[in-house]
């Protein structure tokens, strides 16, 4: 009788292990599947172009965001593929470059960002925009536009930089703080 009640608490000891690598491995594709699936986006978004150092120059813009955006929190590179096109800049309706994830995180925000390269029928091949950075699926983005098709720095005052979602100056400058570390007041 001893016997049978060992074997009977080993079986049932072996089904409830069984049980929990079951449970861990359908978990485990579950997420694997979730974080690899890309997310379509479609937008159109208001911005505004501005200088920092003339806050009587601004000009509307719309930004169309068309395209795949994936997260992987797992591995912690997310990335963007289609294409960003900016209205009064025609050169954006090229296939653009991916965007990923960049290495540093403020806080709970991630960031995403990188150039924006779009490719055409140029002799060099590419357009060279600016660079990019929004806080996850565009919430809040800047575009520092490269002047001379090198210089991408507002810090200057002449680079101009379209900021997503701003309704004035005072707003543009107020969003462009969450991606620095200065006071642009």
């Amino acid at each position: 009788m001893g016997e049978k009640r060992k074997e009977f608490k080993r079986a049932r000891k072996d089904t409830a292990f069984g049980r929990v690598l079951k449970i861990i491995g359908i978990l485990t594709l579950l997420w694997t599947l979730i974080v690899n699936i890309p997310i379509p986006v479609r937008m159109d978004v208001s911005a505004l172009e501005i200088r920092v150092r003339y806050p009587e120059y601004t000009v509307e813009r719309t930004i169309s965001i068309h395209g795949l955006y994936r997260i992987n929190p797992t591995f912690g590179r997310w990335w963007f593929r289609g294409n960003i096109e900016v209205s009064g800049y025609p050169e954006t309706r090229g296939e653009m470059s991916d965007l990923w994830t960049n290495r540093s995180r403020r806080g709970l925000r991630l960031q995403m960002g990188g150039l924006m390269d779009y490719r055409n029928d140029s002799p060099r091949g590419f357009y060279y925009l600016g660079q990019i950075s929004s806080l996850t699926f565009f919430r809040n983005a800047i575009i520092l536009v490269a002047r001379d098709d090198t210089t991408v720095s507002f810090l200057d005052g002449e680079t101009p930089v379209i900021v997503l979602r701003a309704e004035n100056y005072e707003d543009a400058i107020r969003r462009m703080e969450i991606f620095t570390n200065f006071d642009l007041r």
